[in-house]
């Protein structure tokens, strides 16, 4: 749960790359402390399980006040560049504590381990579920004082179950704790304190940019949610205003009082030309964000708009600022969906004269990974999709960033429409960019209109949309009137970029490059270096003689995290969003595989394991194949128009989610039968660490080749670690 709280906090004021590092330093925690309490058990051999056991507990009592004092100092720290490393410093120190819980936990309890890790993964998979919801209806203080105080309770109730001689003032300190965080818990202090988001008084962001060119934007409105957070904020222009989305994506709110001819000004932007000549009849917009889209749509003369967007706070912004706005997302000609774009197209049976995109970019970091929750609307399955849904002369619209979208942009239309069937030729005369460029080919192209007809432009529509191009004073960068197949498809080339094809498989349409990005090796050489020279100071320098359990448990975790971020990213698209596919995937994975573990502790069922170490490796590879494979057949059956979404998600995650819960306790309770306890904390770490080291991988595959391939790649890890255990090479 604290995972999400961090990340909701630093997505707000850092670009996702540093959100993604921070994050996965943090988590790195777990395995840190695990190797901790091993290096402390080493050095002190005569040290016994109730004096681990007391060094679990206060490591609890610490947690339980570090998470809410440590959000507050995130919260209120004015945000600077240099920042960001006290933030990876401070932000590991919970997950340290709780490495360090676990690790003495599961080494005086070993022979509980299949009870224990049960207990593990259904908390954490309750709390995915519950995380949802608090973020929806509580500000973050408050979230983690209760959360704090949860963690107070858990301690003083182990305290009461183990109390002996000299135990009576660790009880009186946990109920302290417990009765501090609760008069806190149920004070307005929370609110009071998280009434101002003070890292805006750095440089975070949009803000930050505001400031530097020399504006004083101020915050007039914000509110947090499981999605983003979402800030009103205005510049020095009346007439708009700025709703953020986590501190980015920008998108305007226009200043309108309900009579169209006092916002014409609106006629000069590049994508009031998708309304250009005849008045459009039916209008999709997708990321309709603050509302100027809308404007624009009106202005062309539509009276049925469709606006969907994705973060409900951008809607409920728009609604707070009613009286400024027009009521822009309330008009009698507007249908609101909060919604993603892509799974209202890929759903809905209607036809549209107009289907607009304008710089849709949510910068919302998600809990899973590197890629943008709203990659999945610029993919060629998606332009396929909108172009199906256009009436035969309806035209789809692309407002972008720059010259490396557009290229991205136009090579995935131009290989959609040739799948289509529509010759070189053709493609050429459906095909309109505008925008202003530089004063040579390479420059920067501010804000390119893509505008792609389902059939050619017509002469007459060219002259009228020629003629609206001079009176905006743009200019025309491809025209079928006045250019040849060739040079569209030379403009697939523009940027950066090279002319690539972005699908479902491989969403990252805002990666430049099409690399893997320089930040993702630095974290990796970071996270192996940290993780490497601590497991040589836990264990005096001999790692060599631990090579079983760093391959054993190091595969798990590397294989666990490629199925986990490949799955939730995998049923992205089937569920419509990315918070709802987490939660729903992450929770399914975490207490399936408790319920697994649980059946682990069943004496018939451990003396199979113990015999056949290498099963569940062996099953969790089948079943993760057969997921990656059977699930788009599933999903387009009969069943799932019968049954909801996210049921069906479940119960077809459900058997592998089982079985993953066997292989890591399967290994702690070997070590348990052949007399090696003390390895139990070394192995948590080298989990954690390899967690870690799994989720950086993961990325790094799948934007050279795709999620498919980082789910096949869980599976083999899965397959070849199940062989070893089968030749008996890892001594367990």
């Amino acid at each position: 749960m604290y995972e999400v709280i961090l990340t909701r906090i630093f997505s707000a004021i850092m670009t996702y790359h540093f959100v993604f590092i921070v994050a996965s330093v943090a988590i790195l925690g777990l395995g840190l402390g695990a190797m901790d309490i091993y290096k402390k058990m080493k050095e002190f051999p005569q040290t016994n399980g109730q004096q681990i056991w007391d060094i679990g507990i206060r490591s609890v009592v610490f947690l339980g006040f570090a998470l809410p004092l440590l959000t507050l100092f995130f919260y209120k720290l004015p945000f600077q560049l240099l920042n960001f490393f006290v933030y990876i410093a401070l932000a590991v120190l919970p997950f340290v504590l709780g490495g360090r819980f676990l690790s003495c936990s599961f080494s005086v309890l070993s022979k509980y381990s299949y009870l224990l890790y049960f207990g593990d993964l259904v908390g954490a998979g309750l709390a995915a579920f519950g995380v949802v919801t608090l973020l929806n209806t509580v500000n973050l203080i408050r979230l983690t004082v209760y959360l704090g105080e949860a963690i107070l309770l858990i301690s003083l109730l182990l305290n009461l179950a183990i109390i002996k001689k000299g135990s009576r003032r660790k009880v009186l300190a946990a109920l302290g704790g417990v009765a501090l965080l609760a008069v806190l818990a149920v004070s307005p202090l929370p609110e009071v304190l998280a009434r101002e988001f003070s890292a805006y008084r750095g440089i975070p962001k949009m803000i930050g940019l505001l400031k530097l060119n020399g504006e004083q934007p101020v915050v007039e409105y914000s509110s947090w949610d499981a999605f983003a957070r979402t800030d009103v904020v205005a510049t020095k222009d009346p007439n708009e205003k700025l709703v953020l989305i986590d501190g980015g994506a920008a998108a305007p709110m226009v200043r309108f009082d309900g009579n169209l001819a006092g916002v014409k000004r609106l006629k000069k932007e590049a994508g009031y030309l998708a309304f250009v000549p005849e008045k459009p009849r039916r209008v999709l917009i997708i990321g309709s964000g603050g509302g100027i889209d809308i404007l624009l749509a009106r202005l062309g003369g539509s009276e049925d708009i469709t606006a969907v967007e994705i973060n409900p706070g951008s809607v409920a912004a728009a609604r707070k600022f009613s009286d400024y706005n027009g009521s822009i997302y309330d008009l009698p000609e507007v249908r609101t969906f909060i919604k993603n774009g892509r799974t209202f197209i890929d759903t809905t049976s209607e036809q549209f004269d107009v289907i607009y995109l304008s710089k849709v970019m949510t910068q919302a970091a998600e809990g899973t990974g590197y890629a943008l929750s709203e990659n999945y609307i610029y993919t060629h399955e998606a332009i396929r999709s909108y172009l199906n849904h256009l009436t035969p002369d309806g035209r789809l619209a692309f407002v972008l960033h720059g010259p490396d979208d557009l290229s991205k942009a136009l090579a995935t239309v131009i290989a959609v429409l040739k799948e289509s069937g529509v010759a070189d030729e053709e493609i050429a005369r459906q095909v309109l960019i505008a925008g202003t460029p530089g004063e040579h080919h390479d420059q920067e192209v501010n804000y390119p209109l893509l505008l792609v007809k389902k059939a050619p432009f017509a002469p007459d529509e060219l002259a009228a949309i020629t003629a609206r191009l001079n009176k905006a004073q743009l200019q025309l960068l491809y025209l079928s009137m006045n250019s040849t197949p060739e040079q569209l498809l030379h403009y697939g080339k523009i940027g950066k970029t090279a002319a690539t094809v972005v699908t479902d498989d491989r969403p990252f349409f805002y990666n430049v490059g099409n690399t893997i990005p320089f930040e993702l090796y630095v974290l990796l050489a970071l996270v192996l270096h940290l993780g490497w020279r601590w497991l040589k100071h836990a264990t005096g320098g001999t790692v060599k003689n631990k090579k079983s359990l760093l391959l054993y448990f190091g595969a798990l975790g590397v294989g666990f995290m490629l199925l986990e971020i490949a799955l939730v990213q995998k049923f992205v698209l089937i569920l419509g969003h990315p918070t709802l596919a987490f939660t729903v995937v992450a929770a399914t994975l975490l207490i399936g595989g408790g319920l697994g573990s649980l059946l682990g502790q069943v004496a018939a069922v451990q003396r199979v394991l113990m015999r056949r170490r290498w099963l569940p490796a062996f099953l969790v590879a089948v079943l993760a194949t057969l997921t990656g494979v059977a699930v788009p057949w599933i999903f387009s059956t009969g069943a799932a128009l019968a049954t909801s979404k996210t049921t069906l998600t479940i119960f077809t995650l459900f058997p592998l989610s089982v079985i993953l819960g066997l292989p890591f306790p399967t290994g702690l309770r070997s070590l348990k039968e052949e007399g090696r306890e003390d390895f139990v904390p070394l192995a948590w770490g080298i989990n954690g660490w390899f967690s870690v080291i799994g989720s950086i991988i993961a990325m790094m595959v799948a934007i050279t080749a795709g999620f498919r391939m980082v789910l096949f790649a869980g599976a083999m890890i899965y397959a070849l670690l199940a062989y070893r255990c089968r030749r008996g090479l890892l001594g367990l």
